[in-house]
């Protein structure tokens, strides 16, 4: 995808959406004002730059396991689910430039609106990308 992808208010009421074989974003990745509960991307590999998750009943954000590199920053408006945290700072975490991963560093990580607080292990992972000079800010 060129250009970003953005699932905002002109989609008030999409439930799903099948975006398993995305693999690229160059560009932003938004999700706004959508009626999006659960969001995966089995495939995805690179998003270029923000992602930014607001206004959306969205509660659960599953990532690949193979997510080489987010290229700015993480911003979360919404009602995740403390495992939804927790695995996006996991992933986060696994972004730590070894095998063909581009370390995740330097940058600004956000959850607030309805978002659970993390779990025990959402914590740990928000402290080693504090570790890293991120600034993680959770509920």
């Amino acid at each position: 995808v060129l250009g970003g992808l953005d699932l905002g208010p002109s989609c008030p009421n999409l439930a799903g959406v099948d975006l398993s074989n995305i693999r690229y974003i160059k560009g932003q990745f938004t999700i706004n004002g959508s009626g999006l509960q659960n969001l995966s991307l089995p495939s995805l590999e690179t998003i270029t730059e923000n992602v930014e998750i607001s206004g959306t009943l969205l509660e659960n954000f599953d990532l690949n396991s193979g997510l080489k590199e987010i290229g700015g920053n993480v911003f979360v408006h919404a009602g995740f689910s403390a495992a939804a945290v927790d695995n996006l700072l996991q992933r986060l975490v696994g972004l730590n430039g070894f095998g063909g991963t581009v370390l995740f560093e330097a940058r600004t990580v956000t959850f607030d609106g309805a978002s659970s607080p993390p779990t025990a292990a959402g914590i740990a992972a928000a402290a080693t990308l504090t570790g890293r000079g991120c600034t993680v800010t959770t509920n």
